[in-house]
């Protein structure tokens, strides 16, 4: 996949940081064993100042730009049979992920590290065809890979991380983020993207850390709503189809209740009267909740 971000046939992807370090060595260091504690001295990891200062190397080393970190979890050892030390480990067949640190960490505890893709790995651990595997909790419980096993170590034993990538020359093409639109950089560089590409809403909520009373979005609506205006308004077509323009300017007043936005219909009746005509009474009804005191 990093290849053909390399060459345009892949735009974003979001890979193990061990794909990663083929190109760029240094984030082999994540795969330190014991480097966490526990998950969220990985995650502090994965977000502290060094971790981020990492991804500067991307465009020079591997030809993307690395926009953050995420990791599935530590990894644990399962196996066929019994294991209650690390002895037992001594000349164990154990499926690992090919890649170095990881061949390194098991040959220095003497097991038989046998590198295999993981499409591979159910069938190999319920066949005999390798004694134990090395994998993340979160893929343990969803491949159910403990069907075939009579052991789940949480042993914790080393960092799994993943890398959101972009391909150097899309990002080039995009601009990146403008730090000038604080608060609304991530919807400009949405809309941006959308001119070149097909975006598609995910209803379900990925990610509800930033969904509290005390976020931006929560408190900072009076910064936050005239940026987002200013954006919408530039990507509204000034020339071409003047019914869908006017309709965009009318849909823009009545995104809330505000008779400040009356602004916006002189724009649309010069596009197109008859658009704002049949529009009459969605634009009363709209008057009507914008005169209404706030709940």
């Amino acid at each position: 996949m990093l290849q053909q971000m390399q060459t345009g046939a892949l735009d974003m992807a979001f890979l193990t940081v061990a794909e990663v370090s083929n190109r760029a060595p240094d984030f082999g260091a994540f795969y330190a064993p014991y480097l966490a504690d526990d998950i969220g001295h990985a995650g502090r990891i994965l977000r502290s100042e060094t971790a981020e200062g990492m991804l500067d190397q991307l465009p020079g080393a591997a030809g993307v730009v690395g926009l953050g970190y995420g990791m599935a979890g530590l990894r644990q050892i399962v196996a066929r049979g019994q294991i209650d030390s690390v002895e037992d480990l001594q000349g164990l067949k154990l499926r690992i992920t090919p890649f170095d640190p990881i061949l390194d960490f098991y040959n220095a505890v003497g097991a038989a590290p046998t590198p295999m893709p993981l499409p591979d790995v159910y069938d190999a651990l319920a066949n005999g065809q390798v004694d134990a595997i090395d994998m993340d909790a979160e893929l343990i419980w969803i491949l159910k890979y403990y069907e075939n096993a009579d052991t789940v170590l949480q042993s914790n034993h080393m960092m799994f991380p993943m890398v959101g990538l972009v391909s150097a020359r899309v990002w080039r093409d995009l601009g990146g983020h403008d730090p000038a639109l604080e608060c609304v950089e991530d919807y400009d560089f949405c809309l941006r993207a959308r001119r070149d590409f097909t975006l598609c809403a995910v209803d379900d909520v990925l990610f509800d850390y930033r969904i509290h009373s005390r976020s931006l979005t929560a408190t900072r609506q009076s910064d936050i709503r005239p940026l987002h205006d200013r954006l919408l308004e530039r990507e509204i077509p000034q020339e071409g189809n003047a019914q869908r323009e006017a309709g965009a300017w009318l849909h823009l007043m009545q995104l809330h209740p505000d008779l400040s936005r009356l602004r916006y219909l002189p724009r649309a009746l010069i596009r197109q009267p008859m658009v704002v005509f049949r529009n009459a009474r969605a634009i009363s009804r709209w008057v009507k909740a914008s005169l209404s005191p706030a709940p």
